[in-house]
């Protein structure tokens, strides 16, 4: 069913979990683009790190190879067990709370830096969120948040399922770039930068098998772009199968894309995803 006051439930995600149970993808760092914007600004080694909204915890599990002491927070039960398994195959050691994330069960200034990706936008007040992801953040604390970007294909037909109650979580909005800067800077945070990724929301022909194979092939043959992900085996290695969100997701990196294009404040209008990278102040 879905929700008429437009606020999710764990339901919902439940039900959404199940139906990707056997999805491989679980053992990737699925949003490889956003967790390189922060290890740029921050050595993630020894670091508390807390992931709002985690899902399967492809993310964490990666940042946890990586030395930092992952807590990760869902309000899932389905969400939360998958997280498990995904810690169990991968050998990594992930906190595993499930919880409102409204009302998180964490003492003040607990962590060095919060994530999350595909979460802010399911919430009419996410200002809500981000007061209590800065009350757990540490200060001077790192917050990053990855969104759908609001001018791409996908918007409209989002707003089309959502009119016609076919949408997967019942409702779901988006942001500009300058949106989402906004809204971290009225959090009470400072945005250090801005960045973007995924092109098939826009372009919806990159969507095609053909061209994806095509493009990969070029971009394999000159190297592939810096601050990929990659899929994790059992043994915490980075394996040379998956290089990042274009091979293990259909949104094709803008860096890929784009080149400089991606650095450009331009392209931020035009890719699926935005986020921002800030500092508690």
């Amino acid at each position: 069913s879905l929700m008429a006051d437009k606020t999710p439930t764990s339901e919902n995600w439940d039900q959404l979990w199940r139906t990707v149970r056997n999805d491989s993808t679980a053992l990737h760092m699925i949003h490889g683009r956003m967790l390189s914007v922060l290890e740029a600004e921050l050595d993630v080694k020894g670091k508390k790190i807390l992931e709002v909204g985690a899902g399967r915890g492809s993310d964490s599990a990666y940042l946890s190879r990586l030395g930092a002491e992952v807590t990760v927070i869902d309000f899932s039960e389905e969400a939360c067990d998958q997280m498990g398994q995904v810690m169990e195959e991968l050998g990594v050691d992930l906190n595993i709370v499930r919880g409102d994330a409204s009302a998180m069960p964490f003492p003040d200034e607990s962590f060095d830096a919060v994530f999350h990706a595909g979460f802010l936008e399911h919430f009419e007040d996410p200002g809500v969120m981000l007061k209590e992801q800065r009350r757990v953040l540490k200060p001077g604390g790192y917050l990053l948040v990855d969104v759908p970007q609001k001018y791409t294909f996908y918007t409209i037909k989002k707003k089309l399922a959502m009119a016609r109650n076919k949408w997967f979580g019942g409702w779901e909005t988006q942001f500009s770039p300058r949106q989402l800067e906004r809204l971290v800077e009225h959090g009470g945070f400072k945005v250090l930068r801005s960045y973007g990724w995924g092109f098939t929301g826009s372009f919806p022909v990159l969507r095609r098998q053909g061209v994806r194979r095509l493009w990969m092939s070029i971009r394999r043959k000159g190297g592939g772009p810096n601050g990929a992900g990659g899929k994790l085996d059992a043994g915490g290695s980075e394996s040379a199968a998956v290089t990042n969100e274009a091979d293990s997701d259909p949104a094709i990196s803008t860096v890929a894309m784009t080149g400089a294009m991606g650095q450009r404040r331009a392209s931020l209008y035009v890719v699926d995803n935005v986020g921002v990278l800030a500092k508690k102040i």
